[in-house]
This record gives C-alpha cells, sequence and structure tokens, in this order.
C-alpha cells in the first residue's frame, strides 16, 4: 500500500510531458545562446514560464525582457518573478516582432521559442531584431516539428536566406534530438 501511494505522490509531482517538452527546449536554447551572467536578453514571444524560470537565475547581472501581443500573457510574465520585475531585471510589454518596443543596439541576444511562423512579417521581424541586437549579437530561434504545427511551418533553409538578408552570419541548424522535438538556428549579428 505504501509503494501505491509513493508512486501517486511521484505522479501528481511530476511535470506534465508538455511541460517537460519546454523545459528541454529552453534548456537547448539556452545553450545555444550561451547565456552569461551580464547578458540583456530578450525573448520573442511569451511562450510560458520555462524560460523565464530557466533562464533569469544565470542573469546574475543581467536582465531579461520579453514582449508579446496579448496583454494577459505580458502580465503573467512580469508577475513570475515580483522581485526581478520591481528591480527591473525582468521587463516583458506588450509588442509585435515587426516593431519591437526597446532602443537600438539595446540587447546582447535574442530568442524566440517555436513563434517565427506566427510573424506577420518574418523579414521585417529580421530587421527588428537586428535594429535591437548588438553588433556580434546572437539570435536562436526554435523552429517546431511538422508534427507541432505553430502558424506557419517554415523550413530552416528559408529562415537562413532571410536571416542572411537581414545582415546576419555564421548560421547554424542544430538538429532536433527526436521527431517531437523542434530545431534551433543560430546566428550572430554582423558588426557593421
Amino acid at each position: 500500500m505504501f509503494d501505491f501511494m509513493k508512486k501517486k505522490k511521484a505522479e501528481e509531482t511530476a511535470p506534465a510531458p508538455l511541460q517537460r517538452s519546454q523545459d528541454e527546449l529552453v534548456e537547448r536554447v539556452a545553450e545555444a545562446l550561451g547565456v552569461s551572467d551580464d547578458d540583456t536578453i530578450l525573448q520573442v514571444g511569451y511562450g510560458g514560464d520555462a524560460a523565464i524560470r530557466q533562464i533569469l537565475p544565470l542573469l546574475t547581472q543581467g536582465r531579461l525582457a520579453g514582449i508579446d501581443r496579448d496583454a494577459n500573457k505580458v502580465r503573467q510574465a512580469n508577475e513570475l518573478s515580483p522581485e526581478a520585475f520591481r528591480s527591473f531585471r525582468l521587463e516583458f510589454k506588450e509588442g509585435v516582432v515587426s516593431r519591437i518596443p526597446f532602443p537600438n543596439e539595446h540587447f546582447s541576444k535574442v530568442f524566440a521559442l517555436d513563434t517565427v511562423g506566427t510573424w506577420l512579417s518574418i523579414p521585417k521581424g529580421l530587421q527588428e531584431i537586428s535594429r535591437v541586437l548588438l553588433p556580434l549579437g546572437r539570435v536562436v530561434f526554435s523552429l517546431p516539428p511538422a508534427s507541432r504545427k505553430v502558424g506557419e511551418n517554415v523550413p530552416p533553409a528559408e529562415i537562413r536566406g532571410l536571416l542572411q538578408d537581414a545582415g546576419f552570419e555564421n548560421m547554424e541548424v542544430l538538429a532536433a534530438p527526436n521527431a517531437d522535438a523542434s530545431v534551433i538556428i543560430t546566428a550572430q549579428k554582423t558588426f557593421s
């Protein structure tokens, strides 16, 4: 009887498969970003609390900002860490990628979790990301597998070409570890 109770308790506290999948994706994206403690990072689209829970603690001297077009998601994101929000280490704003509400060359790194296919204009979004990113800054996108459609599924080869057109270099496509995982694309803004 005690074994049954232990198993039931473990099942209640274990993360759901979707949460585990999101945690694994954020872990892969954070690794591809190469997060340093003093980075200023922009998250494009609030995709749940996994990124804030995993990336914000790595930024002991830096900050995490984000944008989302949904005011409720912006409020949710800012409420995840009230202390970090009050100390300006966490700040989500209402906005869209084609008009990012932050100044030029403000961020050292930018990432988006499976949202590129939902952007109204991928080229305009990449131009805006380039605008807010410091020279030699890093951008990381995850693209969902075809089995998990989010907006339009955009092929990695197309994203690579669009990144190059927007002034990015050193592009790399990191293969998904399995058929249900997202592909990750990294690139660096040119110095000029």
